[in-house]
């Protein structure tokens, strides 16, 4: 089990009150359909245009994603491949 530290939130983790950090299996589906989306050749705007489309909410229950969000969540460590 992953450990929070310094305040770190991970899209598709969510934090229990002891501090250990729990996938978030909405938020692991997001991820599933950005990098299926990236995979495929798709750049960072329709990806976002996408997963607002579908109704999925940002980490921070956000309604629209941008190519930011999408961005940092690709280069993200935790959610490459081991």
């Amino acid at each position: 089990m992953l450990t929070a530290t310094n305040n770190f939130l991970n899209n598709s983790y969510d934090v229990t009150e002891s501090g250990n950090m729990v996938e978030n299996a909405t938020e692991q589906a997001a991820i599933g359909i950005i990098k299926a989306m990236k995979t495929a050749g798709k750049s960072l705007r329709p990806i976002g245009a996408r997963l607002t489309e579908l109704g999925y909410q940002t980490k921070r229950g956000g309604k629209q994603w941008y190519a930011a969000t999408i961005k940092g969540i690709l280069e993200n460590d935790i959610h490459q491949p081991a």
